[in-house]
Protein backbone atom coordinates (compact mmCIF):
# COMPACT_ATOMS: atom_id res chain seq x y z
CA UNK A 1 0.00 0.00 0.00
CA UNK A 2 1.26 3.42 -0.95
CA UNK A 3 -0.07 6.89 -0.16
CA UNK A 4 -1.14 8.66 -3.36
CA UNK A 5 0.00 12.26 -3.87
CA UNK A 6 -3.42 13.71 -3.30
CA UNK A 7 -4.52 16.33 -0.76
CA UNK A 8 -8.16 16.41 0.32
CA UNK A 9 -9.89 19.30 2.08
CA UNK A 10 -13.57 19.95 2.66
CA UNK A 11 -15.70 23.03 3.21
CA UNK A 12 -19.48 22.69 3.13
CA UNK A 13 -22.39 24.59 4.59
CA UNK A 14 -23.99 21.76 6.56
CA UNK A 15 -26.50 24.11 8.17
CA UNK A 16 -28.07 25.21 4.87
CA UNK A 17 -27.10 22.00 3.02
CA UNK A 18 -25.34 23.93 0.30
CA UNK A 19 -21.93 24.43 -1.31
CA UNK A 20 -19.13 25.78 0.81
CA UNK A 21 -17.94 29.33 0.21
CA UNK A 22 -14.17 29.46 0.62
CA UNK A 23 -13.50 33.16 -0.05
CA UNK A 24 -12.16 33.75 3.46
CA UNK A 25 -9.92 30.69 3.11
CA UNK A 26 -8.19 31.68 -0.12
CA UNK A 27 -4.93 32.36 1.72
CA UNK A 28 -4.82 28.72 2.92
CA UNK A 29 -5.86 27.25 -0.43
CA UNK A 30 -3.30 29.26 -2.39
CA UNK A 31 -0.56 28.19 0.01
CA UNK A 32 -1.47 24.51 -0.43
CA UNK A 33 -1.45 24.80 -4.20
CA UNK A 34 1.78 26.81 -4.38
CA UNK A 35 3.67 24.27 -2.24
CA UNK A 36 2.40 21.20 -4.12
CA UNK A 37 2.52 21.81 -7.90
CA UNK A 38 2.88 18.08 -8.65
CA UNK A 39 0.13 16.92 -6.26
CA UNK A 40 -3.57 16.53 -6.98
CA UNK A 41 -5.55 18.95 -4.82
CA UNK A 42 -9.18 17.94 -4.26
CA UNK A 43 -11.43 20.49 -2.55
CA UNK A 44 -14.76 18.98 -1.54
CA UNK A 45 -17.02 22.04 -1.65
CA UNK A 46 -20.03 20.76 -3.67
CA UNK A 47 -23.00 19.62 -1.60
CA UNK A 48 -24.43 17.60 -4.48
CA UNK A 49 -21.10 15.87 -5.09
CA UNK A 50 -21.02 14.68 -1.48
CA UNK A 51 -24.63 13.48 -1.73
CA UNK A 52 -23.73 11.44 -4.81
CA UNK A 53 -20.53 10.18 -3.20
CA UNK A 54 -22.41 8.71 -0.22
CA UNK A 55 -25.36 7.31 -2.15
CA UNK A 56 -24.27 3.69 -1.73
CA UNK A 57 -25.67 0.95 0.54
CA UNK A 58 -22.66 0.90 2.89
CA UNK A 59 -22.62 4.69 3.34
CA UNK A 60 -26.35 5.29 3.71
CA UNK A 61 -25.90 5.92 7.43
CA UNK A 62 -23.40 8.69 6.69
CA UNK A 63 -25.67 10.25 4.08
CA UNK A 64 -28.49 10.29 6.63
CA UNK A 65 -26.13 11.64 9.27
CA UNK A 66 -24.94 14.68 7.32
CA UNK A 67 -28.53 15.45 6.32
CA UNK A 68 -29.79 15.31 9.91
CA UNK A 69 -30.11 18.94 10.99
CA UNK A 70 -29.59 18.10 14.67
CA UNK A 71 -26.21 16.37 14.29
CA UNK A 72 -23.12 18.47 14.96
CA UNK A 73 -21.49 20.08 11.92
CA UNK A 74 -17.95 19.30 13.06
CA UNK A 75 -18.89 15.64 13.55
CA UNK A 76 -20.23 15.52 9.99
CA UNK A 77 -16.90 16.71 8.64
CA UNK A 78 -15.13 14.17 10.86
CA UNK A 79 -17.18 11.31 9.40
CA UNK A 80 -16.66 12.38 5.79
CA UNK A 81 -12.88 12.54 6.03
CA UNK A 82 -12.63 8.85 6.89
CA UNK A 83 -14.85 7.83 3.99
CA UNK A 84 -12.81 9.97 1.58
CA UNK A 85 -9.43 8.70 2.78
CA UNK A 86 -10.51 5.05 2.94
CA UNK A 87 -11.78 5.19 -0.63
CA UNK A 88 -9.17 7.39 -2.30
CA UNK A 89 -6.17 7.58 0.04
CA UNK A 90 -3.88 10.58 0.33
CA UNK A 91 -3.68 13.43 2.83
CA UNK A 92 -6.56 14.94 4.75
CA UNK A 93 -5.91 18.53 5.71
CA UNK A 94 -8.30 20.84 7.51
CA UNK A 95 -8.71 23.77 5.15
CA UNK A 96 -7.90 26.30 7.87
CA UNK A 97 -4.36 24.95 8.20
CA UNK A 98 -1.53 27.18 6.97
CA UNK A 99 1.36 25.05 5.71
CA UNK A 100 4.89 26.30 6.36
CA UNK A 101 6.59 23.78 4.12
CA UNK A 102 5.53 21.22 1.50
CA UNK A 103 4.47 17.75 2.63
CA UNK A 104 7.02 16.03 0.37
CA UNK A 105 9.56 15.28 3.10
CA UNK A 106 6.93 13.77 5.38
CA UNK A 107 5.45 11.94 2.41
CA UNK A 108 8.76 10.24 1.52
CA UNK A 109 9.17 9.12 5.14
CA UNK A 110 5.59 7.86 5.54
CA UNK A 111 4.71 6.72 2.03
CA UNK A 112 3.53 3.30 3.28
CA UNK A 113 2.33 4.38 6.73
CA UNK A 114 -0.78 5.56 8.49
CA UNK A 115 0.12 9.03 9.79
CA UNK A 116 -1.90 11.27 12.07
CA UNK A 117 -1.60 13.53 15.11
CA UNK A 118 -1.77 12.67 18.78
CA UNK A 119 -2.30 14.43 22.10
CA UNK A 120 -1.31 13.20 25.58
CA UNK A 121 -3.96 11.02 27.18
CA UNK A 122 -4.13 13.33 30.23
CA UNK A 123 -5.24 16.26 28.08
CA UNK A 124 -7.78 14.13 26.24
CA UNK A 125 -9.34 12.92 29.49
CA UNK A 126 -9.63 16.44 30.88
CA UNK A 127 -11.40 17.60 27.70
CA UNK A 128 -13.76 14.62 27.67
CA UNK A 129 -15.31 15.34 31.09
CA UNK A 130 -17.35 18.54 31.02
CA UNK A 131 -16.79 19.43 34.68
CA UNK A 132 -13.04 19.47 33.93
CA UNK A 133 -13.00 20.95 30.42
CA UNK A 134 -14.98 24.02 31.50
CA UNK A 135 -12.01 25.10 33.62
CA UNK A 136 -9.08 23.18 32.17
CA UNK A 137 -8.23 25.72 29.47
CA UNK A 138 -8.14 28.48 32.08
CA UNK A 139 -5.45 26.83 34.19
CA UNK A 140 -1.90 28.09 34.32
CA UNK A 141 0.49 25.47 32.98
CA UNK A 142 2.18 25.06 36.36
CA UNK A 143 -1.16 24.16 37.90
CA UNK A 144 -1.87 21.66 35.15
CA UNK A 145 1.37 19.85 35.88
CA UNK A 146 1.35 20.12 39.68
CA UNK A 147 -2.36 19.65 40.30
CA UNK A 148 -4.41 18.39 37.37
CA UNK A 149 -1.99 15.75 36.04
CA UNK A 150 -1.13 14.47 39.50
CA UNK A 151 -4.82 14.34 40.34
CA UNK A 152 -5.54 12.22 37.27
CA UNK A 153 -2.69 9.84 38.11
CA UNK A 154 -4.60 8.87 41.26
CA UNK A 155 -7.59 7.61 39.35
CA UNK A 156 -6.81 6.71 35.75
CA UNK A 157 -4.10 4.91 33.87
CA UNK A 158 -3.92 5.38 30.15
CA UNK A 159 -3.87 2.12 28.23
CA UNK A 160 -1.88 3.85 25.51
CA UNK A 161 0.65 6.65 25.12
CA UNK A 162 -1.63 8.69 22.92
CA UNK A 163 -5.09 9.80 21.88
CA UNK A 164 -5.36 10.50 18.15
CA UNK A 165 -6.47 13.79 16.61
CA UNK A 166 -8.12 14.05 13.21
CA UNK A 167 -7.30 17.35 11.51
CA UNK A 168 -4.27 15.94 9.64
CA UNK A 169 -4.21 12.36 8.34
CA UNK A 170 -2.04 10.70 5.70
CA UNK A 171 -2.87 7.15 4.60
CA UNK A 172 -3.01 4.70 1.71
CA UNK A 173 -6.50 3.86 0.48
CA UNK A 174 -8.32 0.96 2.17
CA UNK A 175 -6.03 1.00 5.21
CA UNK A 176 -7.19 -1.38 8.00
CA UNK A 177 -7.30 1.47 10.53
CA UNK A 178 -9.67 3.47 8.34
CA UNK A 179 -11.77 0.38 7.64
CA UNK A 180 -12.23 -0.30 11.34
CA UNK A 181 -13.11 3.32 12.13
CA UNK A 182 -15.80 3.24 9.44
CA UNK A 183 -17.07 -0.11 10.65
CA UNK A 184 -17.47 1.22 14.18
CA UNK A 185 -19.22 4.32 12.84
CA UNK A 186 -21.60 2.16 10.81
CA UNK A 187 -22.55 0.13 13.87
CA UNK A 188 -22.97 3.27 15.94
CA UNK A 189 -25.37 5.00 13.57
CA UNK A 190 -27.24 2.15 11.90
CA UNK A 191 -30.26 0.38 13.33
CA UNK A 192 -32.66 3.30 13.28
CA UNK A 193 -30.63 5.48 15.65
CA UNK A 194 -30.66 8.50 13.35
CA UNK A 195 -34.45 8.36 13.07
CA UNK A 196 -34.57 8.97 16.83
CA UNK A 197 -32.22 11.97 16.65
CA UNK A 198 -34.95 14.60 16.55
CA UNK A 199 -33.31 17.34 18.60
CA UNK A 200 -29.87 18.51 19.61
CA UNK A 201 -30.55 17.10 23.06
CA UNK A 202 -31.25 13.59 21.75
CA UNK A 203 -28.07 13.75 19.65
CA UNK A 204 -26.11 14.86 22.70
CA UNK A 205 -27.66 12.13 24.87
CA UNK A 206 -26.70 9.42 22.42
CA UNK A 207 -23.11 10.63 22.04
CA UNK A 208 -22.78 10.80 25.82
CA UNK A 209 -23.77 7.14 25.99
CA UNK A 210 -21.22 6.34 23.28
CA UNK A 211 -18.52 8.16 25.26
CA UNK A 212 -19.41 6.31 28.44
CA UNK A 213 -18.65 3.02 26.70
CA UNK A 214 -15.66 4.15 24.63
CA UNK A 215 -13.74 5.75 27.48
CA UNK A 216 -12.81 2.47 29.26
CA UNK A 217 -11.34 1.25 25.96
CA UNK A 218 -8.78 4.06 26.12
CA UNK A 219 -8.38 4.55 29.89
CA UNK A 220 -8.36 2.24 32.89
CA UNK A 221 -10.67 4.06 35.26
CA UNK A 222 -11.01 2.36 38.61
CA UNK A 223 -14.41 1.95 40.28
CA UNK A 224 -13.35 4.28 43.08
CA UNK A 225 -12.66 7.03 40.55
CA UNK A 226 -16.05 6.50 38.92
CA UNK A 227 -17.70 6.96 42.30
CA UNK A 228 -15.82 10.15 43.12
CA UNK A 229 -16.18 11.69 39.68
CA UNK A 230 -19.88 10.81 39.55
CA UNK A 231 -19.80 9.41 36.03
CA UNK A 232 -23.28 10.19 34.81
CA UNK A 233 -23.58 10.29 31.04
CA UNK A 234 -24.43 14.01 31.17
CA UNK A 235 -20.82 14.69 32.14
CA UNK A 236 -19.43 13.72 28.74
CA UNK A 237 -19.84 17.12 27.05
CA UNK A 238 -21.98 15.85 24.15
CA UNK A 239 -19.36 13.39 22.99
CA UNK A 240 -16.91 16.11 21.97
CA UNK A 241 -14.04 13.66 21.35
CA UNK A 242 -15.87 10.53 20.20
CA UNK A 243 -14.11 10.53 16.82
CA UNK A 244 -10.72 10.81 18.56
CA UNK A 245 -11.50 7.79 20.74
CA UNK A 246 -12.61 5.70 17.75
CA UNK A 247 -9.35 6.60 16.00
CA UNK A 248 -7.33 5.70 19.09
CA UNK A 249 -9.03 2.32 19.55
CA UNK A 250 -8.64 1.39 15.88
CA UNK A 251 -5.02 2.55 15.71
CA UNK A 252 -4.09 0.57 18.81
CA UNK A 253 -5.87 -2.52 17.52
CA UNK A 254 -3.78 -2.27 14.35
CA UNK A 255 -0.56 -1.78 16.34
CA UNK A 256 -1.32 -4.76 18.57
CA UNK A 257 -2.59 -7.06 15.79
CA UNK A 258 0.61 -6.49 13.82
CA UNK A 259 2.86 -6.61 16.92
CA UNK A 260 4.49 -3.31 16.03
CA UNK A 261 7.38 -1.96 18.07
CA UNK A 262 7.54 1.63 19.33
CA UNK A 263 10.41 3.97 18.63
CA UNK A 264 10.24 7.42 20.22
CA UNK A 265 11.67 9.94 17.78
CA UNK A 266 14.39 12.23 19.17
CA UNK A 267 13.91 15.98 19.38
CA UNK A 268 15.92 18.28 17.19
CA UNK A 269 18.58 20.56 18.68
CA UNK A 270 16.30 23.55 18.13
CA UNK A 271 13.45 21.83 19.97
CA UNK A 272 15.64 20.96 22.93
CA UNK A 273 16.87 24.53 23.14
CA UNK A 274 13.36 25.96 23.01
CA UNK A 275 12.20 23.59 25.76
CA UNK A 276 15.17 24.57 27.91
CA UNK A 277 14.29 28.26 27.64
CA UNK A 278 10.52 28.09 27.46
CA UNK A 279 8.29 28.81 30.48
CA UNK A 280 5.93 26.27 28.90
CA UNK A 281 8.46 23.42 29.06
CA UNK A 282 6.06 21.43 31.24
CA UNK A 283 3.94 20.70 28.16
CA UNK A 284 6.74 18.40 27.03
CA UNK A 285 7.07 16.34 30.21
CA UNK A 286 6.90 12.54 29.91
CA UNK A 287 8.07 12.68 26.26
CA UNK A 288 4.79 14.30 25.17
CA UNK A 289 6.55 16.40 22.51
CA UNK A 290 8.20 13.45 20.78
CA UNK A 291 6.76 11.90 17.63
CA UNK A 292 5.93 8.19 17.96
CA UNK A 293 6.96 5.67 15.30
CA UNK A 294 5.52 2.14 15.23
CA UNK A 295 7.07 -0.38 12.89
CA UNK A 296 8.23 -3.90 12.21
CA UNK A 297 11.38 -5.28 10.62
CA UNK A 298 12.66 -1.78 9.95
CA UNK A 299 9.46 -0.68 8.17
CA UNK A 300 7.53 2.33 9.50
CA UNK A 301 3.82 1.46 9.65
CA UNK A 302 2.26 4.06 11.98
CA UNK A 303 3.62 7.57 12.49
CA UNK A 304 2.07 9.78 15.18
CA UNK A 305 2.97 13.48 15.23
CA UNK A 306 2.95 15.27 18.58
CA UNK A 307 0.52 18.18 18.80
CA UNK A 308 1.99 19.01 22.21
CA UNK A 309 4.97 20.47 20.38
CA UNK A 310 2.69 22.66 18.29
CA UNK A 311 1.01 23.79 21.51
CA UNK A 312 4.23 24.72 23.31
CA UNK A 313 5.17 27.22 20.58
CA UNK A 314 1.70 28.83 20.89
CA UNK A 315 1.44 28.61 24.67
CA UNK A 316 0.49 31.42 27.01
CA UNK A 317 -1.03 31.19 30.48
CA UNK A 318 -3.62 33.69 29.24
CA UNK A 319 -6.30 32.01 27.15
CA UNK A 320 -6.88 35.05 24.92
CA UNK A 321 -3.21 35.03 23.97
CA UNK A 322 -3.41 31.34 23.13
CA UNK A 323 -6.26 32.19 20.81
CA UNK A 324 -4.52 35.04 18.98
CA UNK A 325 -0.89 33.87 19.55
CA UNK A 326 0.18 37.21 20.98
CA UNK A 327 3.00 36.98 23.55
CA UNK A 328 3.80 33.40 22.59
CA UNK A 329 7.00 32.07 21.04
CA UNK A 330 5.30 31.75 17.65
CA UNK A 331 3.53 35.11 17.86
CA UNK A 332 6.68 36.95 18.92
CA UNK A 333 8.57 35.35 16.03
CA UNK A 334 5.91 36.30 13.47
CA UNK A 335 5.63 39.87 14.77
CA UNK A 336 9.40 40.30 14.72
CA UNK A 337 9.65 38.88 11.21
CA UNK A 338 6.91 41.18 9.92
CA UNK A 339 8.11 44.35 11.63
CA UNK A 340 11.74 43.86 10.53
CA UNK A 341 10.75 42.50 7.09
CA UNK A 342 12.80 39.37 7.77
CA UNK A 343 13.89 37.42 4.73
CA UNK A 344 11.88 34.40 3.73
CA UNK A 345 14.94 32.16 3.94
CA UNK A 346 15.79 33.18 7.52
CA UNK A 347 12.23 32.77 8.78
CA UNK A 348 11.92 29.34 7.17
CA UNK A 349 15.23 28.33 8.73
CA UNK A 350 14.08 29.34 12.23
CA UNK A 351 10.73 27.58 11.78
CA UNK A 352 12.48 24.46 10.49
CA UNK A 353 14.93 24.38 13.40
CA UNK A 354 11.98 24.48 15.78
CA UNK A 355 10.00 21.85 13.86
CA UNK A 356 7.11 24.23 13.07
CA UNK A 357 5.71 22.79 9.84
CA UNK A 358 2.10 23.98 9.85
CA UNK A 359 -0.13 26.44 11.71
CA UNK A 360 -3.58 25.17 12.67
CA UNK A 361 -6.44 27.57 13.13
CA UNK A 362 -9.97 26.56 14.02
CA UNK A 363 -13.46 27.70 14.88
CA UNK A 364 -12.26 29.58 17.96
CA UNK A 365 -8.93 30.77 16.58
CA UNK A 366 -9.54 31.55 12.91
CA UNK A 367 -10.67 35.09 13.69
CA UNK A 368 -8.10 35.88 16.40
CA UNK A 369 -5.18 34.47 14.39
CA UNK A 370 -6.11 36.07 11.03
CA UNK A 371 -3.65 38.98 11.52
CA UNK A 372 -0.82 36.52 12.29
CA UNK A 373 -1.60 34.45 9.19
CA UNK A 374 -1.55 37.61 7.03
CA UNK A 375 1.83 38.62 8.50
CA UNK A 376 3.55 35.28 7.98
CA UNK A 377 2.02 34.90 4.53
CA UNK A 378 3.45 38.30 3.53
CA UNK A 379 6.94 36.95 4.15
CA UNK A 380 6.54 33.38 2.88
CA UNK A 381 4.16 33.96 0.00
CA UNK A 382 3.97 37.71 -0.74
CA UNK A 383 1.30 38.87 -3.16
CA UNK A 384 0.70 42.41 -1.82
CA UNK A 385 2.94 45.27 -0.70
CA UNK A 386 3.85 45.83 2.96
CA UNK A 387 1.57 48.82 3.55
CA UNK A 388 -1.47 47.06 2.07
CA UNK A 389 -0.89 44.05 4.31
CA UNK A 390 -0.35 46.32 7.32
CA UNK A 391 -3.73 47.97 6.75
CA UNK A 392 -5.36 44.57 6.37
CA UNK A 393 -3.76 43.35 9.61
CA UNK A 394 -5.02 46.41 11.48
CA UNK A 395 -8.51 45.96 10.08
CA UNK A 396 -8.59 42.28 11.05
CA UNK A 397 -7.34 43.10 14.55
CA UNK A 398 -9.98 45.80 14.99
CA UNK A 399 -12.71 43.45 13.77
CA UNK A 400 -11.66 40.81 16.25
CA UNK A 401 -11.55 43.26 19.16
CA UNK A 402 -15.00 44.54 18.25
CA UNK A 403 -16.40 41.02 18.06
CA UNK A 404 -14.93 40.26 21.46
CA UNK A 405 -16.73 43.27 22.93
CA UNK A 406 -20.06 42.16 21.47
CA UNK A 407 -19.63 38.51 22.35
CA UNK A 408 -21.84 37.13 25.08
CA UNK A 409 -19.32 34.43 25.88
CA UNK A 410 -17.23 35.23 28.93
CA UNK A 411 -14.30 33.10 30.03
CA UNK A 412 -13.43 32.61 33.68
CA UNK A 413 -10.45 34.60 34.87
CA UNK A 414 -7.35 32.42 35.24
CA UNK A 415 -6.96 33.04 38.93
CA UNK A 416 -10.54 32.10 39.68
CA UNK A 417 -10.34 28.97 37.54
CA UNK A 418 -7.06 27.97 39.19
CA UNK A 419 -8.64 28.21 42.62
CA UNK A 420 -11.73 26.28 41.55
CA UNK A 421 -9.76 23.35 40.19
CA UNK A 422 -7.38 23.39 43.16
CA UNK A 423 -10.33 23.22 45.51
CA UNK A 424 -11.87 20.42 43.50
CA UNK A 425 -8.63 18.45 43.53
CA UNK A 426 -7.75 19.11 47.16
CA UNK A 427 -11.16 17.90 48.31
CA UNK A 428 -10.66 14.60 46.54
CA UNK A 429 -7.01 13.94 47.25
CA UNK A 430 -7.66 13.39 50.93
CA UNK A 431 -8.98 9.95 49.99
CA UNK A 432 -5.61 8.55 51.04
CA UNK A 433 -6.31 9.49 54.67
CA UNK A 434 -10.01 8.77 55.15
CA UNK A 435 -10.67 5.94 52.70
CA UNK A 436 -13.09 5.37 49.83
CA UNK A 437 -16.16 4.72 51.97
CA UNK A 438 -16.17 8.18 53.45
CA UNK A 439 -15.50 9.81 50.11
CA UNK A 440 -18.33 8.02 48.33
CA UNK A 441 -20.72 9.06 51.11
CA UNK A 442 -19.45 12.63 51.08
CA UNK A 443 -19.82 13.10 47.34
CA UNK A 444 -22.95 11.01 46.79
CA UNK A 445 -25.42 12.61 44.43
CA UNK A 446 -29.16 11.98 44.36
CA UNK A 447 -30.18 10.99 40.87
CA UNK A 448 -33.66 11.45 39.49
CA UNK A 449 -35.20 8.33 38.05
CA UNK A 450 -35.99 8.69 34.39
CA UNK A 451 -37.88 6.22 32.26
CA UNK A 452 -36.85 5.04 28.87
CA UNK A 453 -38.28 2.83 26.21
CA UNK A 454 -36.76 -0.60 25.79
CA UNK A 455 -37.31 -0.26 22.06
CA UNK A 456 -34.50 2.34 21.97
CA UNK A 457 -31.91 -0.25 22.97
CA UNK A 458 -29.43 -1.91 20.67
CA UNK A 459 -25.89 -3.30 20.63
CA UNK A 460 -22.74 -1.96 19.05
CA UNK A 461 -20.46 -4.84 18.12
CA UNK A 462 -17.27 -4.40 16.10
CA UNK A 463 -15.37 -7.30 14.62
CA UNK A 464 -14.62 -10.10 17.10
CA UNK A 465 -11.20 -10.15 18.74
CA UNK A 466 -9.49 -12.87 20.72
CA UNK A 467 -7.64 -10.33 22.84
CA UNK A 468 -9.49 -9.48 26.09
CA UNK A 469 -10.69 -5.92 26.43
CA UNK A 470 -10.41 -5.12 22.73
CA UNK A 471 -14.06 -5.66 21.93
CA UNK A 472 -16.64 -2.89 22.03
CA UNK A 473 -19.97 -4.42 22.88
CA UNK A 474 -22.61 -2.48 24.65
CA UNK A 475 -26.24 -1.47 24.82
CA UNK A 476 -27.16 1.99 23.69
CA UNK A 477 -30.18 4.24 23.98
CA UNK A 478 -30.71 7.83 22.92
CA UNK A 479 -33.01 8.36 25.86
CA UNK A 480 -31.63 9.28 29.28
CA UNK A 481 -30.55 6.37 31.47
CA UNK A 482 -30.21 5.72 35.15
CA UNK A 483 -26.64 5.42 36.30
CA UNK A 484 -25.31 3.36 39.19
CA UNK A 485 -22.80 4.82 41.69
CA UNK A 486 -19.99 3.05 39.81
CA UNK A 487 -21.10 4.41 36.44
CA UNK A 488 -22.72 1.20 35.15
CA UNK A 489 -25.78 1.77 33.03
CA UNK A 490 -28.99 0.20 34.31
CA UNK A 491 -32.22 -0.49 32.51
CA UNK A 492 -35.68 -0.59 33.98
Amino acid sequence: MEVPKKIHALWLNFRSKSDGITKNLDIFIKRIRDLHPSWEIKLWTSWQEIQDELNTPDRQFMLNYINNEFCDQANKSDCLRFHILEKYGGVWLDLSTYLIEPLDELYEKCIHSFTTLYMPSHDAFMWVIKQFSDNYEELHLEDKINYAYNFLDLFIVSKHKFVCESYFIMSPAHHPILKEILQLMTEMWNGGILEKITSKKSHCNYLNLVMKELLPEVFRINDFAKTILDFETEKYDCGYLWIYLLMTISTNNYINDNKLSLHIAPLSRGQKELIRKSPAAGICHKDFCHDLNYGKNGKLMVHLISTSWWRIVKWSDQRDNRLNWEYTFLGDLINLAFETKMSKGLLLKILKENNITQLKTGAYTRGPTAPMIEKINYILNPSEDYHTVSKKVKSLSDDYLESRKKSQRHFLKSQRANQMIKNFIDERTYVNTIGPGSISRTFSVTRKAKSRSASHTRSLRPRPRSRPGSRLSFEKSISTRKTSPLGTNKTD
